[in-house]
């Protein structure tokens, strides 16, 4: 699933290369398939071929030259220049592009050669074929070459900005978030929601920001259930370096910061959005976690084993911010939602979207998990100690041992 959105990346910046010369017009949506040929870090092989959507505009420079802005809706933004074959300057080109952001390094500055041909002398009207695309902007040290073909499906200039600012997080629609003070602060499912129980498939999400520069021994982000067997608990703590630790039907699984530095950005002062997601009669090996909309591979496994099934019984009702010991968290949350289905690697990137918090009621392109919501904390009412439930099923949410002034944080302010 990382290598998903890797070579989502990737496509985008093959796209980068086409530009707007006279006839030889990219503006439009494309849609299409890549395929990349992956080499790991410890020299495994695999390939993912994956149907990517496509966003193109264009600003002339010269007839032999241009300039081209694409976004991948929701995953990220590239720019490029291009020059055109001088004898045939209608149908071909090639150029560098510039992987300007994109959701698993909000810097990147990735630049790669790409050529692309087109299908009509009249310049690119139905068709885009690109190769010679290399990615190495994994987490894990693993590159691939990749190469695909796309396919104009509107020809409506998408008017696709310059490497835009993404906002760093919450608040997104709303203009609150919870501040938890790590003492003894946390929201509580008013009605006492046990949760996604038994098997069922499951995901949660939430965004996050520390109000600390190192990782506490333990704190509590996400709870239910009855442990150690039967409970549903997420954790940040600082075993091997920090990160985050889940512990289910005895088994613990961790994304820990000295196997994956990517975790230590967890107590960097900023927003991440954070998903974990299992499917129904899965195992403790199925489940996943992503961060910032790219997943992230278990790095540790501390008692049982991966093997092992899931079996959540209600016990302590669903909470944000501690676990059944208390541990309590110093930190922001925002978007807090819970679904009784495993939301898809393309689902959970839409959702991230780039930084900038989506409704998760209304369905996307990738997002069609709506109706399967059963708890959406969006802490829109920035006053008070209580929160409602957007899901619709009435799980609203109480703020306890908090203050009703300093449990409530605005868009700007630190916490």
């Amino acid at each position: 699933m990382r290598k998903t959105f890797v070579s989502i990346s990737l496509f985008l910046m093959s796209l980068s290369l086409a530009s707007r010369v006279c006839a030889t017009d990219l503006t439009g949506t494309y849609t299409g398939r890549l395929t990349c040929k992956w080499t790991s870090a410890e020299g495994t092989r695999s390939t993912t071929r994956d149907n990517l959507d496509l966003e193109i505009s264009e600003s002339q420079s010269s007839p032999t030259r241009g300039a081209v802005n694409m976004r991948i809706p929701a995953v990220g933004s590239y720019f490029g220049n291009v020059v055109f074959d001088s004898k045939f300057p209608l149908k071909k080109g090639s150029g560098v592009v510039n992987d300007c952001r994109h959701r698993w390094s909000p810097n990147a500055n990735t630049y790669e050669m790409v050529r692309f041909s087109s299908t009509s002398p009249g310049g690119v009207k139905n068709r885009i074929e690109m190769d010679g695309i290399v990615d190495r902007s994994g987490d894990d040290g693993s590159f691939a070459t990749c190469s695909g073909t796309f396919n104009r499906t509107d020809a409506t200039d998408p008017s696709v900005p310059f490497c835009p600012v993404v906002p760093p997080g919450p608040p997104g629609p709303n203009a609150y978030h919870v501040v938890l003070n790590g003492i003894g602060s946390q929201v509580l499912a008013a009605d006492a929601y046990a949760g996604v129980l038994g098997t069922s498939a499951r995901t949660v999400s939430w965004w996050y920001r520390s109000h600390v520069n190192s990782f506490p021994a333990v704190w509590g982000v996400i709870f239910w259930g009855q442990g150690p067997a039967g409970m549903w608990s997420v954790q940040l703590e600082n075993y091997d370096g920090g990160g985050i630790n889940g512990e289910f039907y005895g088994t613990k699984i961790a994304w820990t910061a000295n196997k994956n530095p990517l975790m230590g950005a967890l107590q960097d002062g900023t927003w991440h959005h954070l998903v974990m997601t299992a499917p129904a009669s899965g195992t403790v090996g199925d489940i996943k976690l992503y961060m910032d909309g790219a997943p992230l591979p278990v790095r540790s496994v501390v008692g049982g084993q991966l093997s092992l099934s899931y079996n959540t019984v209600a016990g302590i009702p669903f909470r944000v911010g501690s676990r059944d010991l208390g541990d309590y968290s110093d930190a922001d949350f925002d978007e807090v939602a819970v679904w009784n289905s495993e939301l898809s690697a393309a689902a959970v990137s839409e959702i991230y979207n780039g930084g900038a918090p989506t409704d998760l009621t209304v369905n996307g392109s990738n997002y069609v998990d709506s109706a399967a919501l059963q708890l959406y904390w969006r802490f829109e009412e920035g006053s008070g100690l209580a929160t409602a439930d957007s899901s619709a099923h009435g799980h609203s949410g109480t703020i306890s041992d908090g203050d009703t002034v300093g449990s409530w944080g605005a868009p700007g302010a630190k916490h």
